[in-house]
């Protein structure tokens, strides 16, 4: 229980100081975090934190997400929960292909409502291929993902 307070409570610090910045040893850590968030049995801690992911990745693109990247890899052909899928396969397209994302604005992650509707609508296509054929799904070193 008092592991799950510790992620808990570090989920909740880490996604207010994205947004501020101002500490520079909790950007430090907020990869690592992060990557412990997405191992969590509950998923709306894992779907917080992989919003919380492309938010760090907007606003610290110099940061390293390689073990992000595959964390959202392996829950996007593994998870139990579809939405969890759904939404790691975004995340880690997101992370990989940013350039391909230049529609994405800072304050589109102010305006909650609007990344749903804008960013995942736009991915949905993307998803559903996915879902069809995950053969052809790649890893972020373009090697086929493995199950």
């Amino acid at each position: 229980m008092k592991k799950l307070n510790l992620v808990v409570f570090s989920a909740i610090l880490m996604s207010g100081l994205v947004f501020g910045q101002n500490e520079p040893k909790a950007m430090e850590i907020a990869p690592d975090v992060y990557l412990a968030n997405l191992s969590h049995e509950n998923p709306g801690i894992v779907e917080s934190t992989i919003i919380n992911v492309m938010i760090l990745k907007l606003y610290q693109p110099e940061k390293d997400f390689e073990k992000i990247s595959k964390k959202l890899d392996e829950l996007t052909l593994e998870s139990a929960d579809e939405s969890t899928r759904f939404k790691a396969f975004v995340a880690a397209s997101y992370i990989k292909y940013g350039q391909d994302f230049n529609w994405i604005k800072k304050d589109l992650f102010e305006r909650g409502e609007d990344l749903h509707e804008n960013f995942y609508a736009r991915m949905q296509e993307m998803y559903d291929d996915l879902k069809k054929s995950p053969e052809t799904y790649l890893s972020a070193s373009d090697e086929p993902a493995k199950k």
